[in-house]
């Protein structure tokens, strides 16, 4: 908020301390306004978003979208009959909007926004690249990258192998000119090569099996759509009778949250069966968040977690598979080892209190198991990461620098994500045992090395105290780490706590 300086910022549904966010006066003012100094407005999330325009106006929400439920002309008349608010505060509320909103109606931009943007060469090679830097290579046992040969069969296998599939259809949605699928990709790959490129949706298991015995190479391709996950609204009468029975009353929607973690069953049945006769396959998995991989992630040699990856995302794939391009993703999450080690959930309630950890600051905290951590992601070069030291050139006391080398130490080009944690270890108060607090991505050509340089504010120490109402650094030795994931046996730490 205070360095990038975003012009609007939306109010979130959940409640915050008993109050929901967008009638939250100690979020929307206390802190976001007096303590971070935000000078834009405020509107609530779509539909729905405040349940009391009087509360919402006394926490200093200026817009409600995309209609007025709750800052109706009558409630607020009512309002300012009643005393509980008053003229004043709307005219700030209004202000405050109206002046953000000339100051970019009236700026200049250098921009031309025509059709000629569209499809632009530019944006075409940036949703490709996006797509390729993101996907995350979760497991290989030396079978990518897969081979460009002639005279090879290769099979591209899964009912959403051949979907023009982006994800989640609601506000998020995008219309895309083009999507090129998975099994497009590789076809592309392919298209002059003598080799025989198959789609099969995999719904004849027989049939798959007989064909998945013949081919050289398979592309397993898992996961979801927008129908099993993604923005799904209900109306309030619906959304309050289901919180209130603890399970969906009504009929289902489509989207919303998964209510499992584990694949669907065709699946991971497909895992299972194909990965028996032919071991040169590829799971490649479509969704927006983690999986539980339990039941199946011995049985195959490679997964790779490709997400919803846009309307380029079949050609990165095929880049990837087949090496022309070497994955350099991380996840973004700690994917755990059981599902009951994650906080409760269950999307039909009206309120839950969850504690202070969440993601890897929990597993770690109360040592929970974990199948793959924050900020893993494999490679197809490897690289060594040391002389991790203090840098001899920080004159400014308010900022501590390190320096780190880094070498490719294999034989392909390749590009890693090194980390800088933060640990609490010494902390005489409730808090986590380490927080990432600087990350450099870096590209690296066979047998070169760099040296990365990492800056911490230490103001980015601090925690807040409840008591004292204000941020405070703690008088303690605090460690460092660098490597390249979350898990501690990636890490390298400083030789010794540094004094704040």
């Amino acid at each position: 908020i205070q360095k990038g300086k975003p012009a609007s910022i939306m109010s979130a549904y959940n409640k915050v301390r008993g109050k929901y966010s967008g009638s939250n006066h100690e979020l929307l003012t206390k802190i976001l306004r007096n303590d971070w100094g935000f000078k834009g407005f405020v509107s609530t999330d779509w539909m729905y978003g405040i349940y009391d325009g009087i509360e919402a106006i006394n926490a200093g929400l200026n817009v409600e979208m995309p209609w007025q439920d709750e800052y109706n002309y009558d409630i607020i008349k009512k309002g300012i009959n009643d005393n509980h608010i008053n003229l004043n505060q709307i005219d700030s509320l209004v202000l405050t909007t109206l002046k953000t909103r000339l100051k970019f109606a009236y700026s200049y931009d250098s921009i031309k926004y025509d059709e000629n943007l569209i499809l632009n060469t530019s944006h075409i090679d940036l949703a490709r690249k996006v797509a390729e830097e993101s996907m995350v290579l979760i497991k290989n046992e030396d079978v990518l990258p897969f081979k460009i040969s002639e005279n090879i069969k290769v099979g591209v296998i899964g009912d959403i192998a051949n979907l023009e599939n982006t994800g989640d259809m609601g506000s998020s949605n995008s219309s895309s000119p083009y999507v090129i699928t998975p099994y497009q990709g590789i076809k592309n790959l392919f298209k002059n090569i003598n080799s025989d490129v198959f789609l099969d949706d995999g719904n004849n298991l027989d049939e798959t099996i007989k064909l998945a015995k013949k081919l050289d190479q398979i592309i397993l391709v898992v996961g979801y759509t927008y129908k099993d996950e993604g923005e799904y609204v209900m109306s309030r009468g619906q959304m309050l009778k289901s919180a209130e029975a603890k399970e969906l009353v009504g009929i289902k929607g489509i989207g919303g949250d998964r209510e499992s973690l584990k694949l669907n069953k065709k699946d991971e049945k497909l895992i299972k069966a194909l990965s028996k006769v032919n071991k040169n396959i590829v799971v490649v998995y479509v969704g927006g968040s983690a999986i539980n991989m339990n039941n199946w992630i011995d049985d195959v040699p490679a997964v790779l977690f490709s997400w919803y990856s846009g309307m380029e995302g079949g050609n990165a794939l095929a880049s990837i598979i087949y090496g022309l391009v070497n994955p350099s993703g991380k996840l973004p999450f700690t994917i755990a080892k059981n599902d009951s080690d994650y906080p409760y959930f269950n999307p039909y309630t009206d309120k839950i209190n969850y504690g202070y950890y969440h993601g890897y600051t929990l597993f770690e905290k109360f040592n929970k198991e974990i199948a793959y951590p924050f900020g893993y992601g494999l490679s197809y070069s490897s690289f060594k990461i040391d002389n991790f030291r203090l840098s001899e050139e920080n004159t400014d006391k308010n900022i501590i620098e390190f320096k780190v080398d880094i070498k490719n130490i294999s034989k392909a080009y390749g590009k890693e994500v090194v980390q800088l944690y933060v640990g609490f270890e010494d902390s005489q108060i409730d808090r986590p045992l380490k927080l990432l607090r600087d990350f450099k991505k870096v590209s690296l050509n066979p047998g070169e090395e760099k040296t990365l340089l990492f800056k911490i504010e230490k103001n980015d120490l601090s925690y807040y105290n409840e008591i004292e109402k204000k941020w405070m650094i703690e008088n303690v030795k605090y460690n460092f780490y660098v490597g390249n994931s979350s898990e501690n046996n990636s890490l390298i730490k400083y030789k010794e706590g540094i004094d704040i």
